[in-house]
């Protein structure tokens, strides 16, 4: 019986259902478990490289779930993107009726804000739109990064940097394939904004009152949308930072 369920392809109903339940239990958990955040990489690294290598193995499959992806992200957002995956995946959206499949990221973002909470929305919903590859062939490998003095031209993508030391910064070995933990001096991130980041560009800073969510500044580096930054301060440093800036005013 369980074998015939699992193959039983999904209705709207049963789609927005797993959806509402898996957005509560991510957001009282406090984040994703293990598998899903996997299911939810891969579809970010779907969408960045533009759909499934040619020739792949289930290029069928994952092609049908790359345009579901990527309608999600269009209307929704990452976090929705993550969601969608967490809950659904590979195998349920494929195995959807083609008009189900094409309805869902629409009837998503009808109801997103059921869905997204504070969990998902800092997660993933602080940083831009996945960037899709639509217009270059998905097999292609990444070009070099092409780097000058005030311009940040094309990203590696994590999973593609060689984790091994290089000059003062170091990469440790991680128990977690899902994130890296990058040792740093602050004379490496002050150094790295200034070459890639005009010292005069203004800024500007957001303090709720009661911290909820922490006083942040959010900027973009060069002119390259998918290129942003968000720094949080807790409340007693951002008081300390606002002083600051007005004594340096007066100066």
């Amino acid at each position: 019986m369980a074998l015939e369920s699992r193959h039983k392809p999904l209705t709207m109903q049963g789609a927005l259902a797993k959806l509402r339940d898996s957005s509560v239990v991510i957001d009282r958990r406090g984040g994703l478990r293990e598998d899903e955040e996997k299911r939810a990489a891969e579809a970010f690294s779907l969408l960045e490289h533009g759909g499934p290598e040619p020739g792949s193995k289930g290029e069928k499959n994952r092609k049908k779930y790359f345009k579901f992806l990527k309608k999600v992200n269009e209307l929704s957002g990452r976090s929705m993107v993550a969601l969608s995956a967490a809950a659904l995946g590979l195998y349920a959206v494929s195995n959807m009726k083609e008009r189900l499949r094409l309805d869902l990221p629409y009837e998503i973002d009808r109801i997103k804000e059921e869905l997204v909470n504070p969990t998902l929305r800092d997660l993933y919903d602080t940083y831009p739109r996945v960037p899709v590859q639509a217009n270059s062939p998905p097999h292609q490998s990444q070009s070099a990064v092409q780097q000058s003095d005030k311009q940040v031209t094309d990203t590696p993508n994590l999973t593609s940097l060689n984790m091994s030391q290089h000059g003062s910064a170091h990469v440790p070995a991680q128990k977690h394939l899902q994130s890296v933990s990058l040792n740093l001096q602050l004379r490496d991130l002050v150094a790295f904004l200034q070459r890639y980041q005009e010292s005069n560009q203004q800024l500007q800073m957001e303090c709720p009152f009661f911290g909820d969510p922490l006083p942040f500044i959010q900027f973009r580096l060069g002119q390259h949308a998918d290129h942003q930054a968000k720094l949080e301060f807790s409340q007693p440093l951002a008081t300390l930072f606002i002083q600051y800036i007005m004594n340096r005013g007066e100066e």
